[in-house]
């Protein structure tokens, strides 16, 4: 049975793009806003959540918050969450790490390698 993700990300390109990278390797459901994913990871059974840091002008959360929110739920607090991130640095002030940190641009092959090793 193939391993479900989640990934929040809001910008369109990307999200092509991590869906031709992970669609023959995993169930993949991608969504663009803070309150999808919440939504989403509420309702349903994932093995891995990953979650771009910035989520642009218009949204009042980003990635911290989605970890935060996830440690903090009585649902699956426990799933590995990923950043992914075009930034040097990550501000993160939750209290809470996450399993792992991919840098934007990323290699195909380091990307698919790294979900693995996070889900073993």
């Amino acid at each position: 049975m193939m391993k479900k993700i989640l990934i929040l990300e809001d910008d369109l390109v990307n999200q092509e793009l991590l869906k031709l990278y992970l669609n023959s390797k995993f169930d993949v459901t991608v969504v663009s806003t803070f309150d999808e994913a919440i939504h989403l990871f509420l309702s349903q059974q994932f093995d891995l959540v990953i979650t771009d840091i910035y989520l642009g002008n218009d949204s009042k959360s980003d990635g911290n918050d989605l970890l935060k929110t996830i440690r903090e739920s009585n649902t699956n607090n426990a799933i590995p969450v990923v950043a992914y991130t075009a930034y040097d640095t990550i501000k993160n002030n939750t209290g809470y790490i996450f399993s792992s940190i991919i840098s934007k641009p990323i290699n195909m092959v380091d990307f698919i390698n790294e979900i693995n090793r996070v889900l073993e």
